[in-house]
C-alpha cells in the first residue's frame, strides 16, 4: 500500500486495462496524482473539509514520509474518495478525478478485507462470495496494471 501511494505521489500514473475501464464505466484508465493536488488546494482556505485528513504533507515524498502506513491511508480512504466526487459534482474537476477516486476506493476496500481480523462472513454466503469476487478482481487487476512513463508492470 505504501508503495501504491509512492508511485502516485511521486508523479507516475497508473494505467488500469480496458477491461477494468469498460467494465465499471469509468471516464479514463489514467490513475494520478492531479485530483488528490487540487482537493487538497481546493481545501486549503475551507473552514469545513471535505477530507480534513488529507493535507499537503501527504503528498508529498521524503525518507521517512514514504515509509508511514498513516500517510498512505490518508490517501487510500472512502472519504477522499467521497470528496473527489464532491469535487466533480461541483464542477471543481473533470470527469477524469472519478477514476482516481473509484481507485482509492477500490484500494481501501481491499485493505479493509485484507486487514480484517474477523471472517467476512461465515453465515452469509452471499456477502462471503461478494468478498472472494472482489478480491478476485484486484488480483487480475494488479497483474494487469501498469505504473510509470514506460508503462511497466510493478510489484506493488
Amino acid at each position: 500500500m505504501k508503495n501504491l501511494r509512492n508511485h502516485i505521489v511521486n508523479g507516475q500514473s497508473i494505467v488500469l486495462p480496458n477491461t477494468v475501464v469498460n467494465e465499471f464505466s469509468l471516464p479514463t484508465s489514467i490513475v494520478s496524482v492531479e485530483p488528490l493536488r487540487s482537493l487538497v488546494q481546493y481545501q486549503a482556505d475551507k473552514a469545513l473539509k471535505p477530507a480534513p485528513k488529507l493535507s499537503q504533507k501527504h503528498l508529498q515524498l521524503s525518507h521517512f514520509n514514504k515509509m508511514k502506513v498513516a500517510h498512505a491511508m490518508a490517501i487510500f480512504s472512502k472519504v477522499v474518495s467521497a470528496a473527489l466526487h464532491l469535487l466533480v459534482e461541483a464542477g471543481v474537476c473533470e470527469q477524469y478525478t472519478l477514476t482516481t477516486a473509484w481507485f482509492l476506493q477500490m484500494v481501501n476496500h481491499w485493505f479493509d478485507l485484507m486487514s480484517s481480523r474477523h471472517p467476512v462472513s461465515k453465515f452469509d454466503n452471499e456477502k462471503y462470495l461478494q468478498a472472494v469476487n472482489f478480491l478476485n478482481m484486484v488480483i487480475d487487476l494488479n497483474s494487469c496494471l501498469t505504473i510509470g512513463k514506460e508503462c511497466s508492470w510493478k510489484p506493488v
